[in-house]
């Protein structure tokens, strides 16, 4: 069985999915010089996902203060693929290529990751610490008084 795990400069196939979109869909997971990406292709004549990526980055004509439709992506994703399952954690930003035209109906939204957590568990959840484990050297908890 392969590693789970994504080193410099390669990328995986698969399935991601958010706890806005629960359904999995196509993604690529790859890691750049900028970082761990989540790579999303999407029909751009879709309004929803349009928005979804694109977000506030351009003014929206029938929305021009932002408040009826969802532009924020969420703080959590998941991804699997045949090596394993990653849990992606914060979005450090977005972009959108082509942001309008181009030769295909098809754009792809990159969503730059702070963290990815590789896991065997589907939907492990990592956005906040439940445990803390440290030593201090010097510091012997046994001893005795």
């Amino acid at each position: 069985m392969a590693k789970n795990d994504l080193k410099l400069g390669e990328s995986r196939v698969g399935y991601a999915w958010d706890p806005k979109i629960a359904e999995p869909y196509p993604a690529m997971l790859r890691h750049s010089d900028s970082g761990v990406e989540l790579v999303v292709p999407f029909e751009s004549e879709h309004a929803v996902l349009q928005r979804r990526y694109v977000g506030p980055d351009i003014n929206w004509g029938d929305d021009p203060d932002l408040t009826k439709y969802d532009y924020e992506l969420p703080e959590h994703f998941w991804f699997c693929d045949a090596h394993g399952f990653v849990s992606l954690v914060g979005v450090r930003g977005r972009s959108v290529d082509p942001l309008a035209g181009g030769p295909t109906t098809l754009s792809e939204a990159t969503i730059r990751i702070r963290y990815a957590v590789f896991t065997r568990a589907a939907e492990a959840e990592f956005v906040r610490i439940n445990g803390l484990n440290s030593r201090i050297e010097g510091w012997d908890c046994c001893t005795n008084w």
